[in-house]
């Protein structure tokens, strides 16, 4: 999955999603970040459950960072098959809490996303959240569908 950096080689932020062999190296990292976005979840998920869910391969981590390891974002994905449609579904995304640096990144967290819905097939990307997220994303073409951002890839 390391291929799918959406980087330059001399940018030194990426992001990209974590390979499950590499998952438990850097869990006690996002793990906290995690639990930040779990907590606004209403009690439908907790760290351990994301991280079971991972081990399962149904949600995929994804991590953006500065440098060797500094962790900005974290962000988990799975795909959601209706019967007539299938998209990838951004589960969790939360910061490391240092602002809205990350924010900046957002065109190559966009692209990395598009092109793993299109490998796996997705006819779209979708995401649930505070209504925040409509201004931080509809300059990519999401759309405010009820209280979900919707975008087609």
């Amino acid at each position: 999955m390391s291929s799918l950096n959406a980087v330059q080689e001399d940018d030194p932020v990426k992001f990209t999603a974590v390979s499950p062999d590499f998952v438990d190296s850097c869990w006690d990292r996002a793990m906290p970040i995690i639990h930040k976005a779990c907590e606004v979840s209403n009690g439908r998920f907790t760290a351990s459950s994301v991280k079971k869910q991972i081990d399962m391969g149904i949600q995929i981590l994804w991590v953006l960072y500065r440098g060797d390891d500094e962790m900005l974002l974290v962000l988990t994905t799975g795909i959601s098959d209706y019967p007539d449609r299938k998209l990838l579904s951004v589960i969790f995304c939360a910061s490391d809490g240092e602002g809205t640096y990350w924010l900046r990144q957002r065109e190559k967290i966009v692209s990395a996303l598009v092109e793993w819905a299109k490998l796996q097939k997705c006819s779209g990307i979708e995401l649930s959240g505070r209504s925040g997220w409509e201004r931080v994303l509809s300059p990519f073409g999401f759309k405010k569908a009820y209280v979900t951002l919707e975008m087609e890839v």
